[in-house]
């Protein structure tokens, strides 16, 4: 079974972030605008890129090309505001969208985006990451009968394409000659507690390990917990600061009495920045809801999974495949299962 891992991107358009509880809920990488063009840097890039790293989410940074303007001072103008690239986050990202590119061939886009790139590998030597729609990169990169330019499979794609009909096992397009996606941006309406309104959603194709494999980065060291008599998931979960979902991703067990449990990376707020803590939200949120994708159900006397889906008007696959039941015959009063909303 393929692993995606959630996280989302931001801009200007989310003026008010809480990382923190962000975080809490689930969201593992951020990917924020930090400049377009030759003059436009983004208001919220410099706490966006600060805070993420302080909660411990796995932060990137990308640049709108205006095709009409220099390139390589546009990636002057990018590398300058985004500064050092550390280990563990994302390497330089390109967008290229129609959007302010109508009046501007194809030919100089493409010129344009390859001098980019050329540009950031010349000062990072990291390999960037494009984001673009399937259809974008069809109609304005692709070039009449040969298809993408020889650059194109040199670098990994982070793919926007919005669903109809978006349902397990959905796909977005793969555009023929490029590298396969490894981000898929699938919505722009997403809900994450500590954001206000809408915000794009996006999935990491991959394991956690793989995630941190890609940017170069260590999987956080865990804690542990025994636990006491009382204790519940959301117990444990606030009080490590720690998603319940990551929580129940660490240990798939039963929840018992004097078992240790791993408590996966915790949000900490005692990382010093040079800006100041997040903007509280002002709408009261629970951060301990999951991305907007589950509801937990704790087993009872006399359940079994068929009833259990009925009740949540949902399939015993689904139910097997999120909670990775070997034997679905052997579930256990206590037990904890993450049921996917329809």
């Amino acid at each position: 079974m393929t692993t995606y891992i959630p996280g989302i991107d931001v801009s200007g358009w989310e003026p008010n972030i809480n990382w923190t509880v962000v975080r809490q809920s689930g969201v593992r990488f951020a990917i924020a605008k930090a400049t377009e063009g030759l003059y436009i840097v983004d208001k919220t890039f410099a706490p966006n890129w600060l805070n993420t790293k302080r909660v411990g989410i796995v932060r990137g940074a990308y640049h709108y090309l205006r095709a009409e303007m220099d390139a390589v001072q546009q990636a002057d103008l990018y590398l300058k505001t985004v500064g050092k690239f550390e280990n563990g986050d994302f390497p330089p990202i390109l967008d290229l969208e129609n959007i302010g590119n109508e009046n501007v061939s194809n030919s100089v886009m493409i010129a344009k985006a390859e001098a980019w790139l050329n540009r950031v590998v010349q000062v990072t030597n990291k390999t960037p990451i494009i984001y673009s729609g399937p259809f974008f990169l069809r109609d304005r990169i692709n070039r009449p009968f040969l298809g993408p330019p020889l650059w194109a499979k040199k670098y990994p794609l982070w793919l926007a394409n919005y669903l109809f009909n978006m349902h397990e096992g959905s796909l977005p397009i793969q555009p023929a000659g490029w590298q396969n996606w490894k981000i898929w941006q699938y919505t722009d309406k997403g809900q994450v507690p500590g954001i206000d309104g809408s915000v794009d959603l996006n999935y990491f194709r991959g394991t956690l390990d793989d995630l941190y494999a890609f940017v170069g980065g260590k999987v956080p060291d865990s804690a542990s917990h025994t636990v006491q008599a009382g204790d519940t998931l959301h117990t444990i979960a606030k009080q490590y600061g720690v998603a319940v979902l990551d929580l129940l991703d660490t240990n798939p067990q039963l929840l018992q009495k004097g078992m240790t449990l791993k408590i996966p990376q915790a949000v900490t707020d005692s990382a010093k920045t040079s800006v100041p803590p997040d903007t509280p939200n002002p709408s009261p949120v629970d951060p301990q809801t999951g991305l907007a994708a589950y509801d937990l159900y704790t087993i009872r006397p006399g359940d079994n999974l068929t009833a259990i889906a009925n009740r949540y008007k949902t399939t015993v696959d689904k139910i097997i495949t999120e909670n990775r039941i070997a034997n679905p015959d052997q579930i256990a009063i206590g037990q904890v299962l993450r049921i996917p909303k329809i």
